[in-house]
């Protein structure tokens, strides 16, 4: 921590962030618990808020999974990627139900899905928020 504020005394961010993942990480391999779990998904989900690119990725590639796995499930004929892209771009939108994207009545449970998708998505969105913020101010 004191080398991570030297190098913001000396106006070098760049080396400040090094730290500071440097210190995360620290933190990470210590922590216990709830605490553990917290660090973990900072770490996976944006490099302890140093990467910007990498919560919008997961983003995509959640959504994608999502989309590909319920279309299976339930056996939708998808027979062109403008039908995907639809159902993707669909349940990207948070206020969209699983009635509304994919027109079925009888979902019950996988609207809890949705529901969890949607949640995680805030989180990566924060995160991504996070990271941009991370290089235009000091840590």
């Amino acid at each position: 921590m004191i080398l991570k504020n030297q190098a913001l005394k000396n106006n070098d961010q760049i080396t400040a962030l090094d730290f500071y993942i440097k210190e995360m990480n620290t933190y990470k391999k210590e922590a216990k618990g709830f605490d553990k779990v917290i660090l973990w998904f900072e770490f996976l989900a944006s490099y302890f808020g140093t990467k910007a690119y990498l919560p919008m990725v997961w983003i995509l590639f959640i959504n994608a999974l999502f989309v590909c796995w319920f279309a299976y499930k339930y056996s939708f004929e998808i027979s062109d990627i403008s039908t995907y892209f639809t159902y993707f771009t669909q349940s990207l939108n948070p206020t969209n139900t699983m009635r509304d994207i994919y027109g079925i009545s009888n979902i019950g449970f996988w609207e809890f899905g949705n529901l969890l998708k949607n949640i995680l998505f805030g989180a990566l969105i924060y995160e991504t928020i996070k990271s941009f913020r991370k290089y235009s101010r000091k840590i």
